[in-house]
């Protein structure tokens, strides 16, 4: 089941009106063709309705995104101690949209099973790299299965996954660097 509208303003009404949107999340969506953007709009909408008060939305990595807030989390992302930790983003790539669903990174199980049903109800397999979902069309995309999807994961639950994973590469760095060093012995 796709949400897609034919009037962008009907079905989307705070977001066209910019209530409550990132500056650079519009300036995104402005630069989309039309039906690129209505169908981005209306994910995004989707989205943004789905979204705990832990989490902010904002602009990274060049696209709109949705963040656990320093408030909640002010460690941020291992990357940079400036960076929130990313949670979810979209993008409108040449051929397709992209939701890159950030917990997926630290659950294989999770992603696969829903790998696995979207196979089941679509009857497609599912255009995806480790935390990327590609869509060509708005058909393509189950809004329900994204919607599942996008609230399978609490904030606490992706903190949580999110820091053993953090540990487990630093562990893991320490003891190749460890290895290495006594290589150069």
């Amino acid at each position: 089941m796709s949400i897609l509208t034919k009037d962008v303003k009907t079905a989307t009404p705070n977001l066209w009106n910019n209530e409550g949107v990132n500056k650079d999340t519009l300036s995104y969506i402005n630069r989309l063709e039309n039906d690129k953007k209505l169908w981005f709009i209306q994910v995004f909408s989707e989205i943004k309705k789905l979204m705990p008060l832990e989490i902010e939305e904002g602009f990274q990595y060049g696209m709109p995104s949705f963040y656990v807030s320093f408030k909640t989390y002010p460690k941020g992302y291992h990357v940079g101690k400036n960076i929130p930790l990313p949670f979810i983003a979209l993008a409108y790539q040449k051929h397709y949209l992209a939701v890159y669903f950030m917990p997926w990174m630290t659950e294989l199980t999770l992603s696969h099973d829903f790998k696995t049903d979207y196979a089941i109800r679509t009857g497609k397999k599912l255009n995806a790299g480790k935390v990327c979902l590609r869509f060509r069309r708005p058909m393509d995309l189950p809004m329900d299965w994204l919607i599942n999807v996008v609230t399978s994961v609490s904030v606490k639950e992706w903190i949580e996954r999110y820091e053993k994973s953090v540990r487990f590469r630093d562990r893991k760095s320490r003891k190749t660097s460890s290895q290495d060093n006594h290589s150069n012995t």
